[in-house]
This record gives structure tokens, sequence and C-alpha cells, in this order.
């Protein structure tokens, strides 16, 4: 399980995101123009049961797009 101080790194951040199971399985990949408050939610919606998350940040919310498709195609 992940804590909030470990989310902070995700604060103000846009880009892609990777929400995983306990068992470090990929669950969830997603995109957003902040990273930090799309996680919280995730969490507080409680609709994505996940327990570690990776992100990937990006300077344009174009390349996160492009990203984002790249990754679910694979």
């Amino acid at each position: 399980m992940f804590t909030l101080e470990e989310l902070q790194v995700a604060r103000n951040l846009s880009g892609v995101y990777f929400l995983y199971n306990e068992n470090k399985e990929l669950g969830y990949i997603g995109k957003s123009r902040n990273i930090y408050l799309r996680i919280l939610e995730h969490k507080f919606e409680n609709k994505k049961k996940f327990s570690f998350f990776k992100l990937a940040g990006t300077r344009s919310e174009i390349f996160a797009d492009l990203l984002e498709v790249c990754l679910i195609d694979i």
C-alpha cells in the first residue's frame, strides 16, 4: 500500500500513471493533467482496487496522450 508522502512526487505532475494490485500486476493505465489528484480520486472512488502506482511525467498533454495510447496498445 502506498502512503500520501509517496504520492507527493506526483503533485502538480501531468502524464501517464500505472496502477498495480497487491501482486504487482498492472491493472490500469491512465492519463491526467494532475496525477496526484487523479490517483487520490481513484483511491476514494474505490472502483479500481490498487496498492501500488508508477508514473511517467510528461511536459505536454499531447505527449501524454500519445504515450498512453502506445502503452495501452502493447
